[in-house]
């Protein structure tokens, strides 16, 4: 499954949400308050949806009222996530597009890098292989320039699980590990045992059932290290 760049956990949108809800009242209509909602809107769609596109779009107006276009391009990519979170693909990819000429047009590197990873998960979602690929490989390339090595990993990750679905397995292989050596570098134990199993499960697709066993048991070892790790049932399952 492909997600947005934002994604972290329910429980870390919700004590964020409460913290900016109580600042919002405080701020005037400046751009402070438009990142504000941005932030709010991009929270929200994992907590409460309604809300999610209520304060986008209030981010939207604002933005466009102040004639910040930076502001505007985040809106639009917070209104994105919205309609991806209700699976509307379509609408997520037009708003993502939307976002990133706004961003070309103000030469904003790492917002650029941002929006064509949205727009990779946008075209991944409505199984659209080649144009995923497309845009990640291009959102990858500004990541590492930028030296972004968590949003590199994820767009290995994602291109090797396409490439994967493509029966591509070397091209597979080089993505993994590429996000694995990110991982080890990087000390990101949870991912790199995420990695590991992805690993096994390409090796598993092309019947090396001796391969996969090994890196499924790297997999576990790597969760096993971790203090209350909850993907070890699921690893174990697997």
């Amino acid at each position: 499954m492909f997600f947005p760049l934002l994604v972290s956990g329910q429980g870390k949108e919700a004590l964020l949400i409460d913290s900016l809800i109580k600042v919002l009242p405080k701020l005037k209509d400046d751009t402070n308050k438009v990142k504000v909602l941005c932030t709010l809107s991009t929270n929200y769609y994992l907590v409460q949806i309604s809300e999610g596109f209520h304060r986008g779009y209030e981010a939207l107006a604002l933005a466009e009222n102040l004639g910040w276009k930076k502001g505007i391009a985040k809106a639009y990519n917070s209104i994105g996530t919205n309609f991806w979170a209700i699976n509307n693909f379509l609408k997520a990819q037009e708003f993502y597009l939307k976002s990133l000429k706004l961003n070309e047009e103000l030469g904003d590197k790492m917002a650029i890098a941002r929006s064509l990873h949205s727009v990779g998960v946008s075209y991944s979602s409505q199984n659209e292989k080649s144009k995923a690929i497309e845009y990640f490989e291009r959102a990858l390339q500004l990541f590492n320039d930028l030296n972004d090595f968590v949003a590199a990993y994820g767009c290995n990750q994602n291109l090797g699980d396409l490439y994967l679905q493509r029966n591509q397995l070397q091209k597979a292989l080089v993505s993994y590990t590429n996000a694995l050596n990110i991982c080890r570098e990087k000390h990101m134990q949870k991912e790199s045992a995420i990695v590991l199993n992805q690993f096994a499960m390409a090796y598993a697709n092309q019947h090396d059932f001796k391969n996969a066993i090994a890196y499924a048991n790297q997999s576990i070892k790597t969760l096993e290290e971790m203090p209350r790790c909850n993907n070890l049932a699921w690893q174990y399952a697997y």
